[in-house]
């Protein structure tokens, strides 16, 4: 508002008031489309811990797990010593929380 403010009182020319606001109106775009970008980002991630949510809940409730279904939900083990192992999941570790 200050930029028409200056143009309507005189302060500055047309041409130099065409030119600010141009320059505004590109950097108000890129605020826009960095925005867009963040939101399909969130919503991406989004979908994505859902689906991981859902795929878990498939392997809660399972009693036995065979070679195939071991590597859908193991990422990595790692074996450190005879009395320490770990363990990278393919999900985020819902225990963490809970340590």
């Amino acid at each position: 508002m200050k930029l028409y403010d200056d143009y309507k009182d005189g302060r500055i020319d047309r041409d130099l008031y065409k030119q600010r606001a141009e320059k505004i109106s590109v950097q108000l775009d890129e605020i826009k489309r960095k925005i867009e970008d963040a939101e399909n980002s969130k919503k991406l991630l989004e979908q994505n811990e859902l689906s991981d949510k859902i795929k878990l809940k498939d392997f809660l409730g399972i009693q036995k797990f065979d070679t195939e279904k071991l590597r859908e939900i193991i990422k990595v083990i790692r074996v450190h010593s005879q009395d320490e192992i770990e363990i990278e999941w393919n999900f985020d570790d819902i225990f963490s929380e809970q340590r």
